[in-house]
Parts: structure tokens; sequence; C-alpha cells
């Protein structure tokens, strides 16, 4: 018995990994760590709560409280943005190098942005008491308090 055959390479060539640009595998682990994937979900679930809200009239037609439900909605989405700001490691992040506070800094916005989206969507083609302004205002002012 010899060892010959164990020797040989094999036939069939090893499978690679994928190589990535460093800088687009940096920012798909950012979002990773940042739990942006499931806070997707969460301001999809925000967008068609307020559909909900709207379709079944858990809202007043007038009033102070016209826009108490969609504020809550819109404070929910707004909490998923700051709550996904926040980073695993802490200030220990900042010495990782210069490209991270601009991946915080678009995270948020397009968060933002998403959940603004998202949320009108929600609301389309029902009746949103002060419209989609006063929801985009409202979203981007709590999501800023949240932030800071």
């Amino acid at each position: 018995m010899t060892a010959a055959s164990v020797l040989k390479p094999p036939n069939v060539p090893a499978k690679t990994a994928r190589w990535f640009p460093a800088g687009i595998r940096l920012t798909w682990l950012h979002l990773r760590t940042r739990r942006v994937p499931a806070g997707i979900l969460a301001l999809a679930a925000c967008g068609a709560l307020l559909r909900a809200a709207l379709h079944w009239h858990w809202t007043f037609n007038s009033g102070p409280y016209a826009q108490q439900v969609p504020m809550i909605i819109e404070a929910g989405a707004a909490a998923v943005i700051a709550v996904t700001a926040h980073g695993p490691f802490g200030e220990a992040e900042r010495a990782t190098g210069r490209w991270l506070p601009y991946l915080r800094l678009l995270t948020a916005v397009g968060l933002t942005g998403l959940a603004i989206a998202l949320l009108q969507l929600g609301a389309a083609g029902e009746s949103l008491n002060e419209g989609v302004l006063v929801l985009s205002r409202n979203v981007i002012g709590i999501t800023g308090l949240g932030l800071l």
C-alpha cells in the first residue's frame, strides 16, 4: 500500500470565496451590526399598522386628538431608527477608520427616508388628517430626538 493516491491534487478545484471590494464588505458588515435588516422589517410593520389604523378608523376625524394614533406609529418608526443607530462596540468604534461616521450618517438618513416612504405607502388611499408633509416632519423630528 502506498500513499501516492493521497498526494494527488483533487480533480475538482476548491470553491473560492467571492471577492467583494472592501467598501461594499464594510458597508454590509456595518449594516448587519446595526441590525438594519430587522429594522427594515419593523419599519414595514409600522407602515402596515398605519394602514390598518387608517382603514379601520382608529383615529378621530378632527380635533386635538386627530393625529394621536398616527403620531404613536410615527414615534415607533423613529424609535426603530434610533435603536439601529446604536453600535454594539460603543466609543471604541471611533478609532476604526474615517468611513464609519459617514456610514452612520447614511444609515440614519437612509432609514429615515425609508420610514417616510413606507409610512406614506401605508397611508396611500386613506385619509391622513394633516397629510404626508406633517407625517414626514414628525418622523424626521422624532428621529432626530432619538438620535440625540
